[in-house]
């Protein structure tokens, strides 16, 4: 084996080099570091260089990354763990149905239009749809608010408020009438995707699976133009802001998106069920209300 000597200059020149690329854009310091890493589960320090981690270790170590340009945060004692990954987060959707009167407090149907009846007495000047979101059956005594429940507090405007998982909400009978929800107006898939109805037929005010999003833009509710672009802008820094370097987006949800009956209606007859054999096959049943038809 042939060695090559080196003059003094080219070493010089070398090790000037390395030591130049190990110099860390970013050095975190004095932190608690979870590193997912069972052969060092714990670390005080951080050393990142064009997004990449260079060093994970003690504190006093890391300061060898350190150069004139580096970005030095002493975490003081903060938790730092990787980033998450969300998996399923319909991004913009989270915010047009988390906009609006908080339901949530809610402990009764009666406490979801109170809710809403005090914010249109302290906000008169309002005008247009009222929106609220945020009812959670579970802390209702397992019930669901119908539009009666609404009507009793006389709120004067078209009003409709999400249930905290955004798969149902109710509407007042002013939103109904809006939105030209009647006794003749179609469900997508019955005891799936439905408006829930009365001994007569005539729609209670409960909108079941996403079928009130057409009444959203019908009783002049949605506003894209603005809504979307807000919705992306602030999801994206919230969710950056709790830790969330990635989103798995499923679907961009928004009221202009429905759930096709003709889509549904051909899923059966692909996978060779009537109605009553969905029903009786509740996952596909579950599948069958991912199966959808982006509109708007």
């Amino acid at each position: 084996m042939k060695l090559m000597k080196l003059s003094p200059l080219v070493c010089a020149t070398l090790i000037s080099s390395a030591a130049i690329a190990q110099t860390a854009d970013r050095v975190l310091l004095n932190g608690i570091v979870e590193t997912m890493n069972a052969a060092q589960p714990n670390a005080e320090a951080l050393a990142i260089k064009d997004g990449r981690i260079l060093f994970v270790g003690a504190s006093n170590d890391a300061q060898a990354f350190v150069g004139d340009e580096t970005d030095v945060i002493d975490l003081e004692g903060r938790y730092v763990t990787p980033g998450m990954i969300e998996s399923h987060n319909h991004v913009v959707s989270r915010k047009w149905i988390t906009t609006g009167v908080d339901v949530s407090g809610a402990r009764s149907v009666d406490d979801v239009g109170r809710l809403m009846k005090e914010h249109v007495d302290a906000n008169p000047d309002e005008a247009g749809p009222l929106i609220g979101f945020g009812w959670m059956p579970a802390n209702l005594g397992n019930q669901q608010p119908r539009a009666a429940d609404l009507d009793k507090w006389d709120l004067g405007r078209p009003t409709m408020v999400f249930g905290n998982a955004s798969h149902d909400a109710v509407l007042n009978t002013l939103a109904l009438e809006a939105a030209g929800i009647t006794a003749d107006t179609p469900d997508i898939q019955p005891g799936v995707i439905y408006w829930e109805r009365d001994g007569d037929g005539n729609p209670t005010g409960l909108g079941i699976e996403t079928i009130f999003f057409e009444a959203y833009v019908d009783m002049g509710a949605w506003d894209p133009d603005v809504v979307v672009p807000q919705s992306a802008d602030f999801l994206q820094d919230f969710l950056a802001g709790k830790g969330v370097t990635t989103a798995m987006v499923p679907g961009l949800v928004t009221p202009g998106f429905s759930i096709s009956a003709e889509h549904v209606r051909r899923y059966a007859q692909y996978y060779g069920c009537d109605e009553e054999a969905r029903r009786e096959r509740p996952v596909e049943n579950a599948i069958q209300h991912h199966a959808v038809v982006q509109t708007a």
